[in-house]
């Protein structure tokens, strides 16, 4: 039963989408989170709450569409209210458990990639500049979240995030001003598969990925290294093999220095909101 299962995740989920407080969500998005608040409570129970309580647990990142779904909720009667001494109290409501289940677990894709993201400490000291899917899109695969240091914005620190409880999965890439770091070990390798092509240098990752030691024993990092490779110019996309993209080298170095070039509005923005 659906709510068991929440019950046993227990407190720890609620740190696993702190990530999506902080901007506007949807009337859908807001059912699903407030329905959460009420399961995730450990030792199998359920919470029974005040409204006043239940929005005070959002903080300041409620907006209008709080109001809007906890109203429809009520409507819909997924959440009951009742009174004692005086307040109301709401829960769930025991014999809609199916339709509970299927707002919390049976969402969408583009719903579970929103559930998939890391804590708001494992960005501590790092600068997050974008985000990409896995090529099939299958959230369990996980999202990439392309950090740098705020110290060093040449160093590239991958966070992959693919359930909804654990932390992250690191991934460091390390430096463009490292010849020992890890995106440039894949970076040379991939100019050493671009000059042996013999399709006008064109060529899919998998080719990088079977040159020895350049990616480690897993496919992750290169994925990483050649979303960085597009993002920054080193590389663009020409075309198709099956559901491999088919790259080529621009021809632009990888950026030795800094990366204000590519991203200055951001990390202008991060640094002027240090101050």
């Amino acid at each position: 039963m659906i709510l068991v299962i929440y019950a046993k995740n227990g407190d720890k989920l609620i740190n696993e989408w702190v990530s999506f407080l902080g901007m506007l969500h949807s009337v859908a998005d807001w059912r699903k989170r407030i329905l959460e608040y009420f399961v995730v409570r450990g030792n199998h129970k359920i919470r029974c709450s005040t409204k006043e309580k239940i929005f005070g647990f959002f903080g300041d990142h409620i907006d209008a569409n709080t109001d809007i779904a906890f109203a429809t909720l009520l409507q819909n009667k997924l959440i009951i209210q009742a009174e004692s001494n005086g307040k109301k109290f709401y829960t769930i409501d025991f014999e809609k458990t199916s339709e509970i289940r299927k707002i919390i677990v049976e969402e969408s894709d583009e719903e579970k990639y929103e559930m998939v993201q890391p804590q708001e400490e494992e960005f501590n000291e790092l600068t997050l500049l974008f985000t990409t899917a896995n090529e099939r899109r299958r959230p369990k695969q996980g999202v990439y979240y392309y950090c740098v240091k705020k110290d060093d914005h040449s160093y590239w620190i991958v966070l992959l995030k693919t359930q909804i409880l654990g932390n992250a999965k690191r991934l460091i890439l390390g430096s463009f001003n490292d010849a020992n770091s890890r995106i440039m070990k894949i970076w040379h390798a991939t100019l050493v598969i671009s000059e042996e092509s013999n399709d006008n240098r064109k060529f899919i990752r998998k080719q990088v990925e079977d040159v020895e030691k350049a990616c480690g024993n897993n496919r992750q990092p290169s994925k990483a290294a050649f979303d960085i490779f597009v993002k920054t110019g080193l590389l663009k996309i020409v075309g198709k093999k099956g559901n491999s993209p088919i790259y080529t080298v621009t021809g632009q170095k990888p950026p030795v220095e800094n990366l204000d070039k590519y991203f200055g509005k951001i990390l202008n923005k991060v640094l002027s909101n240090m101050d």
